[in-house]
């Protein structure tokens, strides 16, 4: 099956050093990437190489990825068009990626691999091996606390590769300082690794917008209060979200936006009947990213919520809580140590006790039954906002990788 490929206009020089990155997935729709591509093509010369899932090849937009400063080079693999979803389909894709992106990884000859999460590891640890280059590994999670792909197999056979392959990579990256200590003390990897964050870029709080309020107003009148929560809930937090709002008073309504996932969709219509909620939880469609923080900034008061069942999501490394700062709103987040940490140092909002509906909606009017306290936190979520953002982490990716060739 043919690749697709689109090529960008580089912004790097001819003589910079050039850079494979591997990614099981179409890149435009990952957002860590994108940001990570877009600083790495300022002073790289860049080739992405991902997987073009069959689901998501009509929503691939080949046009917009011609106008990056990097090349994409995506894969169709025919064990994903013929064989279904299950452990031995899960291994047929798997081999024939490990097979597709080294070929391709090798022509390219990088003098720098970046394998983005743990399924690309091997692949790259295979490719900066046979060509000498610098190995990079881009840890999204913490992949031995969520159950593997692969089944059993991948049970026994995950964490073990991943620990074997961090020894041997010349930069590791984590997302949070929290799990870059797990990784160094519990999963072998030699020196404590680089934290890049997934920050958006800084821009001024939309003010005026309407198009959520309306939305929410033309379905119910009543609502004054929105609490917004980007991406759907169900399995994230909504037996506690949906109790707490109602708990709350019906002057406040409940936003998620971009929740298109039909197979949780009766969970949902189950827990919002349960509560007398169907006037009071509100379904915007999705949205490009581009268009998200301007909708965010129109609600009241942004939601943090991960269910507390394993460490990846107990040291979370929410998006959402940089969002809200970005679009200047006060937050309510699961009292887990990041966000707690970020919190206390940035004092836009308060965090609430897992699985405590009752401390959820205390959290919410807390935060907004004083407009003069309300006022103050907006303040504080924007002086977050210029202090973290993906403008400044931006510079410590390209530092890390400027030192790695030194």
């Amino acid at each position: 099956m043919s690749p697709v490929a689109t090529t960008g206009t580089a912004t790097a020089n001819d003589n910079s050093a050039r850079v494979c990155m591997f990614l099981s997935n179409e890149v435009l729709s990952d957002g860590r990437v994108m940001r990570e591509a877009e600083a790495i093509a300022s002073a790289y010369r860049l080739t992405i190489i991902g997987w073009l899932r069959p689901e998501r090849k009509k929503r691939f937009d080949a046009e917009f990825a011609k106008t990056l400063p990097f090349t994409i080079k995506l894969k169709e693999f025919v064990s994903a068009k013929l064989l279904p979803k299950n452990i031995v389909g899960y291994l047929a894709r798997y081999m024939e990626m490990i097979f597709r992106f080294t070929f391709a990884g090798l022509r390219m000859r990088p003098d720098i691999v970046h394998a983005q999460e743990q399924d690309t590891l091997l692949i790259g640890y295979i490719v900066a091996k046979c060509v000498g280059a610098k190995l990079i590994y881009d840890a999204h999670e913490l992949y031995r606390e969520v159950p593997p792909a692969g089944g059993a197999i991948g049970r026994f056979l995950a964490p073990r590769l991943e620990s074997f392959l961090m020894k041997r990579c010349d930069l590791v990256i984590a997302c949070n300082s929290q799990r870059a200590q797990i990784m160094h003390k519990e999963y072998g990897v030699p020196v404590v690794p680089s934290v890049i964050r997934n920050l958006p870029p800084f821009s001024e709080p939309s003010e005026g917008g309407r198009k959520l309020r309306d939305f929410v107003n033309n379905q119910n009148p009543e609502i004054e209060k929105i609490i917004v929560h980007p991406g759907g809930l169900a399995g994230r937090g909504a037996n506690v979200a949906l109790p707490a709002l109602a708990k709350l008073p019906k002057s406040i309504g409940l936003a998620i936006i971009g929740y298109a996932n039909q197979k949780t969709l009766p969970e949902m219509e189950t827990l919002t009947r349960k509560h007398s909620l169907i006037d009071r939880v509100f379904y915007y469609p999705r949205v490009p990213y581009a268009e998200l923080a301007e909708l965010v900034a129109e609600g009241d008061i942004g939601l943090v919520s991960y269910p507390n069942t394993n460490r990846n999501n107990y040291f979370c490394a929410p998006n959402k809580l940089y969002e809200y700062a970005m679009a200047g709103i006060p937050t309510v987040a699961v009292d887990y140590p990041p966000c707690r940490e970020f919190l206390e140092e940035y004092k836009f909002g308060q965090c609430f006790e897992w699985n405590n509906p009752d401390a959820l909606a205390d959290a919410v009017v807390n935060c907004i039954s004083d407009q003069a306290r309300y006022d103050q936190m907006c303040a504080e979520a924007r002086r977050a906002a210029t202090q973290t953002n993906w403008d400044k982490e931006r510079k410590v990716l390209i530092s890390l990788y400027d030192r790695l060739i030194a």
